[in-house]
């Protein structure tokens, strides 16, 4: 499998982990497609070994690079993982992942192994895989417990530059009082639900979208947060000049529910900016993730200038070896 270029993506979220084996391609390697839970409340000893035993196969496959898709605030060049007090990965702070993982993979000294934001691994897979495939000018944004972004043009992630606001990070937007990760997310659409039915908030996002189908109530609330979406993403959708918003995240497996609201809102400001379902909602992270990390495979940010605002990590092997990829950030965000 190594000669065919083949590398192991890893997706690595709070709750649970997806991986498989994916070609040069993007392309899934049939029956290698995993998903476990990590464990991420437990010690360092126990999470590195769930994930040394849940990928023992994968690894026995033979990838040429291992690509891991990891939610922030982590320093992507070093492998350090900088998550604290936030119900997940707290045991893992301060370690070298880099090396770590290379103990428990039982991977070899000259196999690279990279960390990305899993935004912008999520972005790298749609841009280059998915729904965003072919386009010029793209915004990704993932919904879920916060508001993830990646900007990129012709397929590379730029984070500064026309329309970007700071690092291309949509979550610390101010919006009426609060902030994008507040409105945009899980917490945001379940406040639009208390407000609407206040004897009512024992549900969660997947349980009210279950009930939109019979609820008026509940349908008007995911129209709603496609309104509230489209107000506030129109004025960075015209300033970058985007010719598509990607929806993602685990709100996007409702998308049905509010993007015809997100397009309406859009078009309704002047912008043709197509609003897009992501094509691989599950798995785009983990493609993003598994063929950035090929050595011979390079999907270079624009203005990166500074050292501190990409999020894309470099190749690296255990001996400290980096092939020829950019300059990256030492934190970013939380994403969903």
């Amino acid at each position: 499998m190594a000669e065919d270029g083949f590398a192991l993506g890893v997706d690595v979220g709070g709750t649970s982990v997806k991986a498989a084996l994916i070609t040069a391609d993007g392309e899934v390697v049939p029956g290698t497609f995993r998903i476990f839970d990590p464990e991420s409340t437990k010690s360092a000893h126990v999470i590195l070994g769930h994930f040394g035993r849940a990928l023992k196969e994968l690894i026995q496959a033979g990838p040429r690079a291992v690509g891991l898709a990891f939610p922030g605030p982590f320093d992507y060049v070093r492998g350090i993982s900088q998550i604290r007090g936030l119900g997940k990965y707290d045991d893992l702070y301060g370690r070298d992942l880099t090396r770590d993982l290379h103990r428990v993979l039982h991977l070899g000294t000259d196999t690279p192994l990279r960390f990305l934001n899993d935004a912008v691994a999520f972005g790298l897979g749609e841009a280059h895989f998915g729904a965003a495939r072919g386009l010029r000018r793209v915004l990704c944004v993932t919904l879920g417990t916060g508001c993830g972004s990646v900007f990129l043009v012709d397929g590379a992630v730029v984070t500064e530059g026309q329309g970007l606001p700071p690092h291309g990070w949509l979550y610390s937007l101010p919006y009426k009082g609060s902030t994008l990760d507040e409105v945009l997310s899980r917490r945001g659409l379940l406040h639009l639900w208390a407000s609407a039915q206040p004897a009512s908030t024992d549900l969660d996002a997947a349980d009210l979208a279950a009930r939109a189908s019979m609820d008026p109530v509940a349908a008007a609330v995911f129209v709603r947060f496609g309104e509230v979406m489209a107000d506030a993403l129109a004025p960075i959708v015209l300033d970058f000049a985007a010719d598509a918003v990607v929806v993602g995240g685990r709100l996007a497996k409702s998308a049905h529910l509010f993007l015809p609201a997100l397009r309406r809102g859009l078009a309704q400001r002047g912008l043709t900016t197509a609003a897009l379902q992501a094509q691989d909602i599950d798995g785009a992270a983990v493609r993003g993730a598994a063929v950035a990390a090929l050595p011979n495979v390079s999907f270079r940010p624009h203005g990166t200038e500074r050292t501190d605002t990409n999020p894309v990590g470099s190749t690296t092997a255990l001996n400290g070896n980096r092939h020829d990829l950019p300059n990256a950030e030492r934190t970013a965000p939380d994403a969903p």
